[in-house]
Formats: structure tokens, C-alpha cells, sequence
């Protein structure tokens, strides 16, 4: 008996040192440099390009959670080739470890080179087969969980 009354002690003092509500701010940048030592043309002057340095991406951002509640902010300045800055803009409620329901703007899944972060890329680049046959992200709603 004491052994419960010890367990249930425990957990109640874990609850209690959990945080209810966490934010955690995010962020980075990643550079793209290119050095042309001895060649004969000019950058800028046929396909060479002029800029040898550019920020590729800045990402900045916010994630947050409250109980089963679960919400990620992300923007980026640098990123008008697509003209939206907001990248991801969503809320994700956890009814059970079986069922998700996240709603926003947000990756779609597909590709696992497109669903792994952009800082943890080997490359800066994705590959043109990722690319052009992933869906991107959208505004919508998706229900996600595990079976078993």
C-alpha cells in the first residue's frame, strides 16, 4: 500500500513541476557564397551570376504547446521565389496518441526529402525530383495517429 501512495505521490509532483504552457522561440539562417579565384570571365557577364553571396534562407519562428494543444509560427523574409513569407501557420489539438487534428498552412506529407527540414538538409538545395513532385505546403485541415 505505501508503495502506491508513494507512485501516486510522484507523479503528482511530476504534474505539478510540467509546465502548462511552453513557447520556444526558433530560428536560422543559412548562406550561399560563391568564390570565383582565377577564372576569366566577370561575374555578372554571361550565365555567371553577379551576387557571390546571398542569404538562402531566414527562418524565424515561434512553437508552443498547451496541454493538447500544440501551435508553430514560421516565416520567412528571404523567400519570394514562392511570394508568401509566412511558411507554416498552424494549430495541432492531440485527442488521444491514436488521433491529431492540425489545421493551418503547413507541409503536406510526401516526399521524405521534402517533409525533412530545409536546416538539416545535407544540401541547400532539394533535389529537382523532390521539387517539382511534391505538393508543398497548403491551407487545410488533416487528421494523423497511429494504429496499433
Amino acid at each position: 500500500m505505501s508503495r502506491s501512495v508513494a507512485a501516486q505521490s510522484t507523479q503528482e509532483e511530476s504534474a505539478r513541476q510540467t509546465p502548462v504552457f511552453e513557447v520556444a522561440p526558433r530560428a536560422y539562417v543559412q548562406f550561399d557564397w560563391r568564390g570565383y579565384p582565377e577564372w576569366p570571365i566577370e561575374p555578372g557577364g554571361g550565365r555567371l551570376r553577379f551576387d557571390t553571396f546571398e542569404v538562402r534562407r531566414a527562418r524565424i519562428g515561434v512553437d508552443g504547446r498547451w496541454r493538447r494543444l500544440s501551435f508553430e509560427v514560421a516565416v520567412d523574409p528571404e523567400d519570394l521565389d514562392y511570394d508568401t513569407v509566412l511558411k507554416d501557420a498552424y494549430g495541432q489539438f492531440r485527442f488521444s496518441r491514436a488521433l491529431r487534428l492540425r489545421v493551418g498552412q503547413f507541409k503536406i506529407p510526401g516526399g521524405r526529402e521534402y517533409l525533412t527540414s530545409a536546416r538539416t538538409l545535407d544540401f541547400v538545395e532539394r533535389s529537382a525530383l523532390s521539387t517539382s513532385a511534391d505538393s508543398g505546403r497548403d491551407i487545410g485541415g488533416m487528421l494523423t495517429g497511429e494504429i496499433g
